[in-house]
């Protein structure tokens, strides 16, 4: 599974709010609570965490992945907000720190007339393709076989030619155990 498209993978419309920016602007965003169920869906509850500290009146978040079994760190600051303080502060700076993971960062992109979700262009949404629910329960029981007799073939097989979306639907029914065995299957390192 590549971890990466699917963290970038856009937000549904019940996650993506607008507010008002400056100059008149709307600004789409996403609640930290979207973020950290992308994050548990994508990586595991043990697939990740996060740190804080203050610097000179800002929230510093350290976030953290396990990706193919290495821990990967990356910070981002905010200051106290207007509305909610030190926690807006805390909330904005783990946004900022998912963001350079990739987790929303289509968001930034829109065209500056885009002002609610149907406004959106096409790159910028979920696909509305139909998901094979008889599709997924194969190739989760594939994975769940190559996972239980070790085999790295088998797995990689299970999931060749699936969308992202349907990587990601597999992705949010598997446990963390699972997804940390089909890492481990299906990571292949580079030659040095």
């Amino acid at each position: 599974m590549d971890i990466l498209n699917l963290l970038y993978m856009p937000f549904t419309k019940a996650e993506v709010d607008f507010r008002q920016g400056s100059g008149g602007k709307r600004l789409a965003y996403i609640d930290a609570r979207t973020v950290m169920k992308r994050l548990d869906d994508v990586m595991g509850i043990d697939g990740w965490q996060d740190s804080y500290k203050s610097i000179e009146n800002r929230t510093i978040c350290e976030l953290s992945l396990k990706i193919n079994g290495v821990w990967i760190t990356k910070s981002d600051g905010a200051g106290d907000t207007k509305i909610e303080g030190a926690k807006g502060g805390i909330s904005d700076s783990f946004k900022r720190a998912a963001v350079k993971f990739g987790i929303g960062r289509y968001l930034y992109y829109l065209p500056k007339d885009v002002n609610s979700f149907d406004q959106m262009p096409t790159w910028a949404l979920q696909s509305t393709k139909r998901i094979d629910k008889e599709l997924m329960q194969r190739v989760l029981m594939a994975l769940i076989e190559a996972i239980e007799s070790d085999d790295s073939v088998q797995a990689k097989d299970a999931l060749e030619g699936l969308s992202e979306r349907e990587q990601s639907f597999i992705w949010s029914i598997t446990n963390s155990k699972q997804k940390s065995a089909v890492h481990s299957l299906t990571f292949e390192e580079v030659a040095a």
